[in-house]
């Protein structure tokens, strides 16, 4: 996982070099660190989601 946080990071580093942005200030205040903040939380309640009702359905079987 965190490879794959080391490249989106490089990835948009360089969309702000290519947009020619210098300086973000506090990133907290931000709309887009906002967004992503929350698309990150879903994205982990989804994953816990899906792991649990995976868990779930194993332990249902093993019962049988």
């Amino acid at each position: 996982m965190s490879k794959n946080i080391d490249i989106l990071t490089e990835m948009v580093a360089g969309g702000f070099h290519e947009a020619d942005v210098k300086v973000i200030g506090r990133a907290e205040d931000t709309y887009i660190y906002a967004d992503s903040k929350k698309n990150v939380a879903n994205n982990i309640q989804r994953s816990t989601t899906i792991k649990l009702k995976k868990d779930n359905s194993k332990s249902n079987f093993s019962r049988l």
